[in-house]
């Protein structure tokens, strides 16, 4: 069952959610330790953040920022060992994680955290903990070996108590020339929706036949007569008439 009130904040969420995709974007890169890049991002995110204050809950919306930096504990992974991570910082102790994997043909980000720090009073006015807490999720984020990640769409990405929208996406992991590949494999967000319909005619009758459970109702004005073009053609016939005698003439006329 719902918390109450839930119905209420639902068209407030919308709204929030709907402003945030004018942050501005930034590039992130991750090198190894010969100075190789690894991973490559360009992307606009921002974020959707629900924390209590002494007065209840409240909803605080911020971009990230165009200082936000990746750290030096982002990694290009190692094999068998650990896989490739992007990690970025901004403001008073946020991060924000993107964890990638890879099998024979494709690259994901597996999983995504955002670490956020509630004593950040400019983003978190009146909070009442002071607690660094910690969100994540499984993404759709995913694409073709050695082909960048393509979304112009906004992706949202959930997780409890904080929403990031991402826009203007451009993700590449495990390069292999030191920048974006030319090719790239777009999200589902960008895919075109189909603008037609199936013809319910051609559900209905296959090669001229009725299929088994669609058969036509019976007229109710008609019922009781054969059905037009069914059954063999009879000629129609008109009423039997007995044949008349000629008229007979008077005696006194038959004898003029």
């Amino acid at each position: 069952m719902a918390a109450p009130g839930s119905a209420r904040r639902q068209p407030l969420l919308l709204l929030l959610l709907a402003g945030l995709v004018h942050s501005a974007s930034a590039v992130f890169v991750v090198k190894d330790g010969n100075g190789t890049a690894c991973i490559m991002a360009n992307f606009s995110a921002a974020f959707l953040t629900k924390y209590d204050t002494n007065s209840g809950s409240k909803n605080v919306t911020f971009d990230l920022p165009s200082d936000a930096g990746v750290l030096n504990s982002s990694s290009c992974g190692k094999e068998n060992m650990s896989n490739p991570s992007l990690m970025i910082a901004f403001g008073k102790g946020h991060k924000l994680t993107l964890s990638f994997t890879r099998n024979a043909t494709r690259y994901s980000v597996q999983m995504m955290s955002f670490v956020y720090n509630l004593s950040d009073t400019e983003i978190f006015p009146n909070a009442s903990s002071k607690e660094i807490r910690t969100a994540e999720s499984i993404t759709d984020i995913m694409a073709d070996i050695n082909k960048k990640y393509r979304c112009v769409s906004s992706n949202w990405i959930h997780m409890k108590n904080v929403t990031v929208t991402f826009s203007d996406t451009v993700i590449q992991a495990y390069l292999s020339n030191n920048s974006f590949s030319k090719e790239e494999t777009r999200c589902k967000q960008d895919e075109p929706s189909p603008t037609g319909f199936p013809d319910r005619r051609q559900q209905v009758r296959v090669c001229g036949r009725v299929p088994a459970g669609r058969e036509q109702h019976a007229d109710p004005h008609r019922r009781g007569r054969r059905p037009s073009g069914t059954g063999p053609h009879r000629p129609h016939r008109l009423p039997h008439r007995q044949k008349e005698e000629p008229r007979r003439l008077p005696d006194y006329l038959a004898t003029i």
